[in-house]
């Protein structure tokens, strides 16, 4: 019993989420959200804390900073010290009240552990997602989708729509888009599977979850490629896992940090053929490493290619899922970023053995994802609509790179390096450069350009801007450079930082 109690507080531990972007110090971020899950009794009296290496292992932060706040909680009576025995949550905590006049984020005061972690998640995302405006990363070309087509296409579907199109229709899909979608990855990903194996979801974000159901237990420790995205970590996390940040290099993510941190993690999650942000394709030694992985520690591997439609380079590298020979990798794909983000369609290619069960649990989650949509789509691949809109976005994209690249080094004599694959462009800063702060300045004059280091959980995060080209209008292109490279630094520091990034 004492166990199970030990194992959920240190799950609880690992939803404290710190928001690498936030003008707020590290430390100051460490010790509010250490105080306040002590008085929300996230972390319970009589805990016994983690070690310091733990926690900020945990965390992602210094050590000398976690001894530095378990210090001052001491101090101030939050925690309490037992000489050869640790540190631990003590029996009577100080202020302040529960009670706390009400603010944006007390209307979680009385969610669940899990469920506090995404009130920093909506926070951030919600102004995030209001407008697409340059250099907004992940976003395709919106202005240029064929909605005239789908248009006509959507009438036709709802004039005189089937009962199984307006009806409880099967939680795994409708047939003739799952068929299209089969069709799609063999001719396009050399990926052979049954149209019985895919599931349609709501989102590739709705497959995690789905995901994270299924396939892990509370405590599962997971690797997660570091960088990442912030919203990944959190799906994990909240859905009980430990997450293991695993480094990225030139070439994906390191098999051998991960075996050292966690050899026997139950799952890995890799952006294969476009690494989110780094841009870095996970190379082929690295993939017969993390399938040789699995097999040794019967642990699952989640291909995520979130945005591997659009390559500059030639041929992608044969996914994970067609190189697999044991059942063990979810494959995840999402029409986002080839049509547009509200479609809210992906789909995931599991094991025959395992497809029933994931049908289950997509049945309990949502019923179904909607089939008037999926029927719209359908017709639009069935049609060679999607194929020929890949194939002018290709040339487009191709473009908008070459010219962001051609505008960074005509105004800041920036020459960035050309991403294989994805949406954005990566510019990488010095060590020494504050890339958060060279972020804001830009947002505040309407460029966005996140910075690399917020996607980073560890302290050694590498410093640059993440610049999307779905939506850099030519026109509007060099004027949103030339705003952005006032705020950068000189060109021969940024010279010395490209060549210490992967890629």
């Amino acid at each position: 019993m004492a166990s199970a109690r030990l194992q959920s507080q240190t799950i609880g531990l690992s939803l404290i989420v710190l928001d690498k972007g936030s003008p707020e110090s590290l430390r100051r971020q460490v010790y509010l959200r250490l105080r306040d899950a002590i008085l929300s009794g996230q972390l319970r009296t009589g805990f016994r804390l983690p070690s310091t290496r733990a926690v900020a292992s945990a965390l992602g932060v210094s050590r000398n900073t976690v001894a530095d706040v378990f210090a001052q909680l001491v101090a101030e009576g939050y925690l309490a010290p037992r000489r050869g025995s640790g540190t631990y949550v003590a029996t009577v905590v100080p202020g302040p009240a529960r009670s706390q006049e009400r603010d944006p984020q007390t209307s979680w005061e009385r969610a669940s552990t899990r469920g506090k972690l995404f009130s920093t998640m909506l926070q951030s995302r919600r102004s995030a997602d209001a407008a697409p405006i340059p250099f907004r990363p992940g976003m395709p070309a919106l202005d240029l989708f064929p909605f005239d087509v789908w248009s006509r296409i959507a009438s036709k579907v709802l004039r005189r729509p089937a009962p199984e199109l307006v009806g409880y229709g099967d939680p795994a899909g409708y047939r003739p888009l799952r068929e299209a979608i089969a069709a799609h990855v063999r001719a396009t990903k050399r990926i052979t599977c049954s149209v019985e194996q895919i599931l349609v979801v709501g989102g590739s974000q709705q497959a995690l979850d789905l995901i994270c159901r299924l396939a892990l237990d509370p405590g599962d420790e997971v690797w997660v490629e570091d960088p990442a995205s912030p919203a990944l970590r959190a799906t994990y996390a909240s859905g009980g896992a430990n997450v293991i940040p695993v480094r990225v290099d030139a070439e994906g993510l390191s098999v051998e940090c991960g075996r050292a941190l966690a050899p026997r993690a139950r799952l890995a999650h890799v952006t294969s053929a476009h690494q989110w942000p780094l841009g870095v394709t996970l190379s082929a030694e690295r993939r017969a490493e993390l399938l040789a992985w699995a097999d040794d520690a019967d642990a699952w591997i989640v291909e995520d290619e979130y945005d591997g439609a659009f390559r500059f380079d030639g041929d992608a590298l044969v996914p994970l899922v067609a190189l697999d020979r044991s059942d063990r990798v979810l494959f995840t794909g999402s029409f986002s970023v080839t049509t547009f983000p509200a479609l809210r369609v992906g789909y995931l290619i599991a094991p025959a053995k395992l497809i029933d069960a994931f049908v289950a649990v997509k049945s309990a989650a949502d019923r179904q994802t909607s089939t008037l949509e999926q029927a719209i789509l359908a017709d639009f691949m069935y049609d060679g609509h999607y194929t020929a809109h890949l194939a002018r976005m290709q040339a487009v994209y191709t473009e908008r790179q070459a010219r962001v690249r051609r505008s960074l080094e005509e105004f800041s004599g920036i020459q960035a390096a050309a991403p294989r694959s994805g949406l954005h462009v990566l510019l990488p800063l010095d060590e020494r450069t504050d890339d958060a702060r060279i972020a804001e300045r830009a947002a505040a004059e309407g460029v966005v350009a996140p910075a690399l280091s917020r996607y980073y959980a560890g302290d050694a995060a590498r410093k640059g801007l993440l610049l999307g080209f779905g939506l850099a209008r030519p026109a509007a292109t060099d004027a949103a450079v030339r705003q952005l490279a006032r705020h950068l630094p000189r060109a021969r520091t940024l010279h010395r930082a490209a060549r210490d990034l992967p890629g």
